[in-house]
């Protein structure tokens, strides 16, 4: 059993001074801008919902957000006249760990309604990961790799943390056997061999 209690930002201290959305989340860019208001109003942490290049959406929520966000923020703010939020170079991908039940679970990227879901171990027993993959927006046989939820895998989370840290969602185009580490399901794994058993 997984019980999220979930967040709320508090946000009703602001009244009318900013657009918060009707769950009190405040829409901010890739630089933690608030939309609709001058570019030197940030915000970052469980009040801002956040647009990735990658994910789109990201809810707040999490410390790690709250963690990385601001240096994204300042750095933007002290960044050259007409800079672009995505001249920082930084997207993070959303991030989230708890320990449930004595269980190890971390998630990276943002899973999608309509992605294929691959499983790679067995649930039933021991550690296992959840693969969310969606079609390419180019055409061809490839497909990204949205999120990964490790579960009792150190080394999956290892290797997710670096699938996840280049500028565009990994690609996916080997079909490879549920028995097989994450790793293996991307064209940059870092052990060959142990991917082709």
């Amino acid at each position: 059993m997984l019980a999220a209690v979930g967040a709320r930002p508090d946000t009703a201290w602001i009244g009318p001074a900013l657009p918060c959305d009707p769950d009190g989340s405040l829409r901010v860019d890739a630089a933690f801008a608030v939309l609709g208001t001058p570019g030197q109003v940030r915000a970052v942490g469980d009040a801002a919902r956040r647009w990735s290049p990658r994910h789109g959406w990201v809810p707040g929520g999490h410390w790690d957000g709250a963690l990385r966000g601001p240096a994204i923020a300042v750095g933007a703010l002290l960044a050259a006249p007409g800079a672009g939020p995505g001249d920082q170079g930084a997207d993070p991908a959303p991030y989230v760990f708890s320990t449930q039940l004595g269980h190890d679970l971390a998630l990276f990227g943002q899973p999608g309604v309509d992605d294929e879901v691959v499983l790679r171990g067995d649930p039933a027993g021991g550690g296992w990961t959840a693969l969310w993959l969606r079609a390419a927006p180019v055409a061809g046989p490839g497909r990204e790799l949205t999120a990964v939820l490790a579960v009792d895998r150190p080394r999956d989370v290892g290797a997710a943390r670096r699938l996840f840290a280049g500028p565009a969602l990994p690609a996916s185009t080997r079909r490879t056997p549920p028995t097989r580490p994450a790793r293996c399901a991307t064209p940059w794994s870092s052990q060959p061999g142990q991917c082709a058993k």
